[in-house]
């Protein structure tokens, strides 16, 4: 069975090359920008990627976009600042030459937090730039809350109080400590994400603004 690999990007040029590097083994690479101002398409061009260039419709449509340009049996999702090992890419051949009677495999993330790999606290952060990831994060917290409010969602309290939960059954039970400031911080920030996407959403209910960022790309 043949695999595509898909990568959503915009203005990527500082990953885009580290990122394809890691998937030359599959059998096609795609590429969907969304019309990248940097040197990102010329780059993917140059190692061997299929660059479709589409403007960005939200992140779901243009996912949805993006899969349905894959030609391969199976389809692997990359971000640009992602990396597949060595030893992820023989177990996605392994398993793609086997008849499993399964539509769909969960890949696992591990990086790194202010220089450590997270090993616990029941997820791996998106990006080894610390600040970068937080800020990201608040981005995608404003998008996600601009998307639900469209869709009839409205301001939870009782998720607010949730956010420490969240804090508390990773930090504590899943042993978030043991990753030392990386971990605390880590969890805090999943915590912090959950408060500012319902922040945003009391700001629509409110009126105080109007639901503009869903349409941007993330980048």
């Amino acid at each position: 069975m043949t695999v595509s690999v898909v990568v959503l990007t915009r203005n990527e040029a500082a990953n885009i090359a580290r990122c394809l590097k890691s998937v030359q083994w599959a059998d096609e690479i795609v590429v969907v920008d969304a019309e990248s101002m940097d040197e990102t398409c010329k780059i993917a061009e140059r190692m061997g990627a299929r660059v479709i260039v589409h403007p960005w419709e939200g992140e779901g449509r243009q996912a949805d976009f993006a899969l349905a340009q894959a030609r391969g049996e199976w389809v692997l999702m990359v971000d640009a600042d992602e990396e597949v090992s060595p030893a992820l890419a023989s177990a996605i051949r392994e398993v793609v030459k086997r008849s499993e009677p399964f539509v769909a495999y969960k890949v696992l993330r591990v990086d790194r937090v202010l220089g450590r790999w997270l090993r616990h606290g029941g997820f791996y952060p998106h990006s080894e730039d610390f600040a970068e990831w937080w800020l990201r994060n608040l981005r995608r917290a404003r998008i996600e809350a601009e998307w639900d409010f469209l869709n009839g969602k409205r301001f939870n309290p009782f998720a607010v109080l949730g956010a420490f939960w969240k804090f508390f059954r990773r930090f504590v039970l899943k042993d978030g400590f043991l990753d030392g400031w990386a971990g605390f911080f880590a969890c805090a920030e999943r915590a912090f994400y959950i408060l500012a996407k319902q922040a945003c959403l009391l700001e629509l209910q409110r009126g105080l603004r109007q639901p503009t960022e869903w349409q941007k790309p993330y980048k």
